[in-house]
């Protein structure tokens, strides 16, 4: 059995460990992406959305290295959420200092903007389809990881709505169905 740790330990000494390997590859999938934007808010959205989904699901994959759910913190951690946070800090940061450098943007925004905006993007939901495309790439090397994701760029039905959105849209026959039934049933017809 592997000694527990706590997410102090973690966060001091697997953290940047994560971030110093994924770094290259995630600045690559942020230049490929960036590189299929268009003057098309919902092209940008949804790509948008894919590149931080995907990048979240790499960097989960490699900090299950270090915490899971058979190999938990001391505090019962077993999803590594700080390390994506983290990474997400980190890479946020570095887009705006390129920006800045290219005269894109004045000033750097301060930490704490930077926190929220790596939250936002840490705590949203998974995106199964993507998530599953992230660690089957992960699992073989940078080049699937890109074969990866060049077919989530191509794919236009991503859906990027809340789940019972979703949910609706993919049922929305057999709701149709079942509220007429029951309106005839209620109405004795």
């Amino acid at each position: 059995m592997e000694k527990k740790l706590s997410i102090e330990y973690v966060k001091k000494n697997y953290h940047p460990k994560i971030w110093k390997k994924l770094k290259p590859i995630i600045e690559d999938i942020n230049s490929i992406i960036e590189l299929n934007y268009v003057n098309d808010f919902d092209v940008v959205y949804r790509l948008s959305n894919l590149k931080y989904q995907f990048i979240r699901s790499l960097i989960f994959s490699e900090s299950e290295k270090y915490v899971n759910e058979k190999n938990p913190t001391t505090e019962g951690i077993g999803h590594d959420y700080y390390a994506v946070e983290y990474c997400f800090e980190k890479f946020i940061y570095n887009n705006y200092l390129k920006r800045k450098k290219k005269g894109l943007i004045r000033i750097i925004p301060k930490d704490f903007v930077i926190k929220e905006e790596a939250k936002k993007f840490t705590y949203t939901g998974i995106h199964p389809k993507i998530d599953k495309a992230a660690r089957v790439g992960y699992k073989k090397d940078n080049a699937e990881i890109m074969r990866q994701l060049a077919i989530l760029i191509k794919d236009k039905d991503l859906d990027f709505s809340a789940p019972a959105i979703i949910f609706i849209k993919k049922y929305y026959a057999i709701i149709l169905f079942i509220l007429a039934f029951l309106i005839l049933y209620i109405s004795g017809i």
